[in-house]
């Protein structure tokens, strides 16, 4: 195994502890994060991308103005 695929599955295996009481299943990490993916609700995501644009000078629904 690789040092990419030993991290990749640490960070799974570490992850699923996190959500589950369990212990991870035996399988690899790259498939234990498709299995943990999979389980959850993601809501929307939206990434803003400019070199001019900070994150104070955005303001999002909830949040308070821009400053």
């Amino acid at each position: 195994m690789s040092s990419r695929e030993q991290i990749i599955d640490q960070e799974a295996r570490e992850l699923w502890r996190a959500l589950h009481d369990e212990p991870p299943p035996e399988i690899n990490g790259s498939a234990l994060l498709e299995m943990i993916l999979q389980s959850m609700t993601v809501g929307g995501y939206d990434r803003l991308r400019s070199r001019h644009l900070r994150e104070g000078q955005v303001a999002r629904p909830g949040s308070s103005a821009a400053r």
